[in-house]
């Protein structure tokens, strides 16, 4: 008899939590909420970059996905960084609850990356997002320890340029101007 009550328990209670948690989740889907939710991402964003961030939609997935839809990130002199139709990332929540944020997983799809670099002595237009997500000092630790596994890029095109630098003969390869097309890659890093 004890045991049947037992099992009735955990029955109930995982069942009340998947519930809850698939309620949670279809209602943070509302559109409503997604563009709550998109306002107060670019919101952040743009406070933490001090640069124009735009978000079409947040869609919140089941077991710890998060897909932003229509992104749109401008450098610091307002030209676009990345556009992306699709950034979708994977959380663990492990790490999570040791105050770490560590994404499986980053996908970019349909995207448009132009780096460039205008002056030899210069930063190049990403620098700036390094920056504002790295430890202001060197010995001491920040609450945010962000680390990210893969990256996975589809039907992207990617550039760069040193704007400072001589375009290349036309058919030769320079590493000061590069641009890239229908680019799929699966880039593991390592933490």
């Amino acid at each position: 008899m004890r045991k049947i009550n037992i099992r009735l328990f955990i029955q109930w209670s995982l069942g009340i939590l998947l519930v809850s948690y698939g309620l949670l989740v279809f209602a943070l889907n509302n559109s409503g909420v997604q563009t709550y939710l998109a306002n107060a991402i670019e919101q952040q964003l743009e406070e933490k970059l001090q640069s124009e961030v735009e978000i079409g939609s947040v869609e919140i997935g089941l077991l710890n996905s998060v897909q932003l839809h229509n992104v749109l990130l401008k450098d610091k002199s307002g030209k676009k960084l990345l556009e992306s139709k699709l950034l979708f990332g994977k959380i663990e929540l492990l790490p999570l609850l040791h105050g770490q944020i560590s994404l499986r997983n980053i996908a970019l799809l349909d995207a448009q990356i132009a780096l460039y670099k205008n002056r030899k002595d210069g930063n190049t237009n990403f620098q700036y997002i390094i920056d504002a997500f790295s430890s202001k000092s060197k010995d001491s630790s920040t609450a945010l320890n962000l680390s990210i596994n893969s990256l996975i890029m589809r039907r992207c095109a990617l550039s760069y340029d040193e704007w400072y630098q001589p375009q290349a003969q036309v058919g030769k390869f320079s590493p000061h101007h590069v641009n890239l097309r229908n680019l799929d890659a699966i880039l593991s890093l390592n933490v």
